[in-house]
């Protein structure tokens, strides 16, 4: 009987500590790395129509300040 509680004990603090170290990995490898700035990247996708009828597909990436100014000046073009 005595077997049985003591291993039951055992089961019951290993669950927990599997869920502590579940709990506490995202943090523990998140602390020393840093968020790439890549994040902050806006896509900017280009669609292209080509004379053989085939229509190729550009993307590319700038910061949120260069899309604004690339969208400023895309603007600008349509009203001229």
């Amino acid at each position: 009987m005595k077997t049985k509680s003591l291993s039951r004990k055992r089961l019951t603090i290993g669950i927990i500590l599997l869920f502590l170290t579940i709990c506490f990995s995202p943090i523990i490898n998140a602390d020393g790395n840093i968020i790439p700035q890549a994040i902050d990247d806006v896509p900017i996708t280009i669609f292209e129509c080509k004379t053989d009828g085939t229509v190729k597909r550009t993307v590319f990436r700038m910061s949120p300040e260069q899309a604004d100014s690339f969208h400023w000046r895309r603007k600008q073009r349509q009203w001229d």
